[in-house]
């Protein structure tokens, strides 16, 4: 059974495996495989920094399917340069082989509920203009509004900004 929850510090390990693990699904061929292997190899300080975030952002929800987190999800101010007064959703992450299973459109619109409370009219989500959740981005009503470049890893990689209003 799926259960969308607010994440604990506790959950900070898992939510580091969630995100890790789809960054190299998801990013492999896109962000530099070093890079990669980098997210792999400093899971341990990540999850220090993780465990502090969530206790005192308290902006992260977690899927959990068993007793596992499969799906992650964190939202907030908008980071953009000129989208500081909108919403945005920082990541959104599911483990590939709980991909297609509505889990990601359940912690999707958990943000929107939660930005939407906050008074956002406005919400944006980055995604690498390279990433197949762009498909996913734009059946959930996004519409792109602009692109820009940034560097992950050495690598200039464009981004996709997606606007729901």
């Amino acid at each position: 059974m799926l259960e969308i929850r607010k994440a604990k510090a506790e959950d900070s390990r898992s939510i580091l495996e969630v995100n890790v693990k789809t960054w190299c699904t998801s990013y492999e061929g896109i962000v530099p495989k070093s890079f990669l292997q980098y997210r792999i190899d400093t899971i341990e300080e990540q999850i220090k920094r993780c465990e502090t975030t969530v206790e005192q952002d308290d902006n992260v929800y977690v899927a959990v399917v068993d007793g596992q987190v499969v799906g992650i999800m964190s939202y907030g101010v908008g980071r953009n340069v000129g989208y500081e007064n909108f919403g945005e959703i920082y990541t959104l992450y599911v483990l590939k082989e709980y991909q297609n299973q509505g889990i990601g459109k359940k912690l999707f619109l958990k943000g929107m509920q939660e930005l939407k409370e906050k008074k956002y009219h406005s919400i944006i989500v980055n995604c690498l203009t390279e990433n197949k959740a762009n498909d996913f981005y734009a059946k959930m009503g996004g519409k792109v509004i602009g692109m820009h470049e940034i560097e992950i890893g050495g690598k200039k990689i464009k981004e996709n900004t997606i606007l729901y209003s």
